[in-house]
């Protein structure tokens, strides 16, 4: 290849770009002639209402995102802390349910109801637990770490029942129910307990333990 030739050959890649550039300087030129005042006008409008709708829509899940925050943080949290049964000696006869519920939130807890509910089964539970879900108490208020033990008379257990408790570790009472509430921000919440007291000579003296299932709050 001579000299000349590839003189030639070399500058082809530059003549192309300055060709392309000089093409789209010309488009550039050709096109800012023909803009005219009301066509920059109205395309600043359009960039404005773009970042107008951007600016809102960010603000507007800040907020969002701050609310949640702010409802998680304040609203009312009734749990069931405590559960304990009393039955009588001698004949059949009621059996008493103590639950204590308290407020762990910031805010009172309104149009509280409770209902409670009791059965013998065996230890793991065999039949599930199907309550008539009716408050045993009015409705009541819960204030910032509010908390109050709410009694419930159940028919009593069976002679053979009662036997069983204090001898047989498979047999268990299991005491299980709801709370219902409305917090603060007017949003209606519900608390799920389930406890159980095992069979076994030390009967009386076992405190109610909350089972694995059926403990869960909204």
């Amino acid at each position: 290849m001579s000299e000349a030739t590839s003189a030639v050959y070399l500058s082809r890649p530059t003549d192309t770009c300055a060709t392309l550039f000089e093409g789209i300087g010309r488009a550039i030129n050709l096109l800012w002639q023909s803009i005219t005042h009301d066509d920059i006008a109205a395309a600043a409008t359009v960039v404005i209402a773009i970042f107008t709708a951007t600016l809102w829509f960010s603000t507007h899940r800040l907020w969002k995102a701050g609310q949640i925050h702010s409802e998680k943080q304040l609203r009312a949290y009734l749990l069931v802390t405590k559960a304990n049964i009393g039955i009588p000696d001698g004949a059949p006869s009621e059996t008493i349910i103590n639950l204590t519920v308290r407020n762990f939130g910031q805010t009172p807890a309104y149009k509280v109801t409770i209902w409670a509910d009791m059965l013998f089964d065996r230890d793991p539970l065999r039949t599930n637990l199907i309550g008539t879900k009716n408050p045993t108490v009015g409705e009541t208020i819960y204030g910032p770490n509010g908390k109050q033990t709410t009694s419930f008379y159940k028919t009593g257990l069976r002679t053979d029942q009662k036997q069983a408790m204090f001898s047989d570790h498979g047999a268990a009472i299991y005491v299980w129910g709801e709370v219902r509430y409305v917090d603060a921000f007017n949003k209606k919440r519900c608390t799920k307990f389930r406890a159980i007291q095992r069979g076994g000579p030390e009967f009386r003296d076992k405190p109610m333990a909350f089972c694995n299932e059926g403990n869960e709050a909204t």
